[in-house]
């Protein structure tokens, strides 16, 4: 049986990413888990425009539709594209397989951008790790434990200095 022009699109598709270390889900692991693809069944019952593949690579969601040369996507096609772009996920059409082979020489820059999430996530614990925390009325004095009325955090002024003071040395 002969293939289709799009179908040789998705077997060079197949050969690139099994070449940078892409896990195809359902197959033995490759030696170095780049990433890891799969290609949706279409068989009339899900949703339609579900890209050809299904990708995900340096914690990175993407998406992959592939055409023959020149080939153009459906309006469905397009929906779920938009759908994919609006929750941050990369979609790529690909009638020439030099697009997906340029797009996997950026690892440089998405691993740049990884770390600078992460630094940004540490940067934040650590800051909220140093907060102290306010003094917020808890029924009884905050250095000694007796017990208050409302509004009152400390016996006296004497104790919340000493409770401010302690607090500052931590």
């Amino acid at each position: 049986m002969a293939q289709t022009p799009e179908g040789k699109v998705k077997d060079a598709i197949k050969k690139v990413l099994d070449s940078h270390g892409f896990w195809r889900a359902g197959t033995a692991q490759p030696k170095n888990v780049e990433g890891w693809y799969y290609m949706p069944v279409s068989n009339g019952m899900g949703v339609h425009g579900i890209p050809d593949f299904v990708c995900c690579w340096k914690s990175r969601f993407f998406c992959i539709e592939a055409k023959a040369s020149g080939g153009t996507t459906t309006a469905n096609q397009e929906a779920r594209h938009n759908e994919i772009r609006a929750a941050k996920g990369w979609v790529l059409v690909v009638d020439n397989i030099e697009v997906l082979e340029e797009f996997l020489k950026m690892p440089d820059i998405v691993d740049k951008a990884n770390d600078l999430v992460s630094l940004s996530e540490e940067l934040a614990l650590r800051e909220i790790r140093s907060m102290k925390p306010e003094a917020v009325f808890t029924g009884e004095c905050l250095l000694c434990g007796e017990d208050l009325e409302p509004p009152k955090r400390w016996c006296d002024a004497e104790h919340r200095d000493r409770w401010e003071l302690e607090r500052k040395r931590k």
